[in-house]
């Protein structure tokens, strides 16, 4: 891993999947930058939740997607690649780095983590349960934007011969 980890509170990230990687000023935009880095230089922020709930293979698949992005070309603005295969183009990347079933279990780990937090946040809010009826939808919303992924990851598993053990 050639980039720097940063582990951050901050719960925007965690709308965008709990870890992405750019510069000083890409990150900004989802999460508060105070740390000294020099704006060019490009490091992979994390949501802590992520380094406390994940095996530690499967939090360094997801800061290897995050690479993949990096090493791939997808931070660039005049990129032609869709975003879904943006995604996918990282997840294999990762697989290769470290294994599919990680990335696999990491990723299905992320909207469990995702629902916990949002879930937790809305107990204390006067409209609970309006609150959590966006929260399902939203959670629903995202598990099926994450389904071709799955399912790619799954075809990489079978085959490799490996065993789709859910952590």
């Amino acid at each position: 891993m050639k980039l720097p980890i940063l582990l951050t509170k901050d719960p925007k990230l965690l709308q965008v999947g709990g870890a992405m990687i750019g510069n000083k000023q890409m990150l900004s935009k989802y999460i508060d930058i105070t740390y000294k880095i020099p704006a060019s230089q490009y490091v992979i922020a994390m949501n802590y939740l992520l380094k406390q709930n994940l095996t530690h293979n499967q939090f360094m698949a997801i800061a290897y997607h995050e690479l993949g992005h990096y090493s791939l070309g997808h931070l660039s603005s005049d990129t032609k690649v869709s975003k879904i295969e943006q995604e996918l183009q990282a997840d294999i990347y990762s697989a290769n780095k470290t294994s599919a079933i990680d990335i696999y279990n990491a990723l299905k780990k992320l909207v469990l983590i995702y629902k916990e937090f949002t879930t937790n946040q809305a107990k204390d809010k006067p409209n609970e349960k309006e609150l959590n009826l966006k929260i399902s939808s939203f959670i629903s919303n995202i598990e099926k934007q994450m389904q071709p992924r799955y399912n790619a990851l799954e075809n990489i598993i079978k085959q490799q011969g490996l065993n789709n053990v859910r952590q």
